[in-house]
């Protein structure tokens, strides 16, 4: 079975460029069987925290991992 990961939309502050929730696909395909899943993580963005990101700074793969 194969599973991909998506980043559907994110929803941001745009004072500071904090994302605050990220909407996920998951779809997952085995032989003739697909199954997908869609959901939400929220976030409370600290713009002067150590290791912040910036929304036009982010990448997919940066969000998937605090999805995951």
């Amino acid at each position: 079975m194969s599973a991909t990961w998506t980043i559907a939309q994110l929803e941001r502050n745009t004072a500071d460029g904090g994302v605050t929730v990220a909407h996920w696909r998951c779809t997952a395909v085995d032989g003739d069987h697909s199954a997908s899943a869609y959901g939400t993580c929220s976030f409370t963005p600290d713009a002067s925290a150590a290791g912040f990101v910036p929304y036009e700074n982010l990448t997919e793969a940066d969000v998937l991992a605090w999805v995951h």
